[in-house]
């Protein structure tokens, strides 16, 4: 009887270690699907004759531009990106 406690006991554990090792896989954050779409279009629009050439904030608008016009359009088009740490929230009035 003490065996098939000890076996209940045992298996309770295992369970229990695999369950937590399920959480944490699913807890851990991967880049979505969308979130690497874009990146992979912002690293073609860097290497396109578009943007070739241009630095600093003039690369940035035009790899934004070229991302995504109707985004661009929305966030950045009255308010271009400008030397300074810029993440949309301003020009469209932070919601909080």
């Amino acid at each position: 009887m003490v065996s098939v406690k000890v076996l209940i006991l045992f298996l309770s554990f295992i369970i229990y270690i695999g369950m937590s090792a399920l959480v944490d896989a699913r807890s851990t954050a991967k880049t979505s699907p969308i979130a690497r779409s874009l990146k992979s279009k912002q690293r073609r629009c860097e290497k396109s004759s578009a943007c070739h050439g241009l630095h600093d904030e003039h690369l940035q608008n035009c790899i934004l531009k070229c991302a995504s016009e109707y985004c661009y359009e929305l966030i950045y088009a009255k308010d271009p990106v400008s030397g300074s740490c810029h993440n949309g929230a301003e020009s469209q009035g932070a919601l909080v």
